[in-house]
């Protein structure tokens, strides 16, 4: 399993403690998981409950699943509006909003009103942001020190983390490398700007590529 894939199945692992509420179908007395929660269940009360409880319970037509309120088509529809029209932010959507949503509409599509609606919104989010967190990643040079990534969820996280840590450390060593032999050039008479566009025009290529090869 590559280290993308691995990194992928934790945050789907870590997304399973996201609350989510579902209609039981089932009575049962006071349960206590082991994240110390109680849940007790009574149809047709809606409870909070763990995804993972939700999806084990209604692989086994034990419940109905309720659609988070972010994941309404109108809400997604207003999410993905707002991220065409804010290309320097990205919206306040869940931090696993792609495993919850992957989950819920692979366990619970006959629970979800427009379904298919909700699975296309999901993806031209994911793709708007994917093409923000690639342009913002043009950006990087030899003398940043600090990316802000303010609401970028989990999946997106791990989509580039080793990629951008990886390249930031090429600009940084090329840089200095350009630099000194910048120091060469010009006392040779030669153009050590040139060299140092060239490196970072280098390096910002390889970074997109790696990024590309992770879609």
């Amino acid at each position: 399993m590559s280290q993308f894939s691995a990194a992928a199945s934790d945050a789907a692992f870590l997304s399973g403690d996201t609350l989510v509420v579902v209609v039981p179908k089932l009575r049962t007395a006071p349960i206590r998981l082991l994240c110390g929660r109680e849940v007790e269940l009574t149809p047709p009360v809606p409870v909070e409950v763990p995804l993972w409880v939700a999806a084990y319970l209604k692989k086994r037509d034990k419940c109905f699943i309720k659609l988070p309120e972010w994941l309404e088509p109108d809400n997604l529809q207003a999410s993905l509006a707002e991220e065409r029209d804010n290309p320097d932010r990205f919206s306040a959507l869940p931090h696993h909003y792609v495993e919850i949503a992957k989950e819920l509409l692979q366990i619970a599509s006959d629970d979800l009103p427009e379904a298919n609606k909700i699975r296309g919104l999901v993806a031209d989010i994911e793709d708007v942001r994917r093409t923000k967190l690639q342009t913002g990643l043009r950006n990087l040079d030899a003398d940043t020190t600090l990316v802000h990534l303010k609401h970028v969820s989990a999946m997106e996280l791990h989509g580039i983390r080793n990629v951008a840590a990886k390249a930031l450390d090429h600009m940084q060593k090329d840089a200095a490398a350009a630099r000194q032999g910048g120091g060469t050039a010009a006392a040779a008479g030669g153009d050590a700007s040139q060299t140092g566009a060239d490196v970072r025009a280098d390096n910002t290529g390889r970074l997109l590529r790696a990024l590309q090869g992770r879609r």
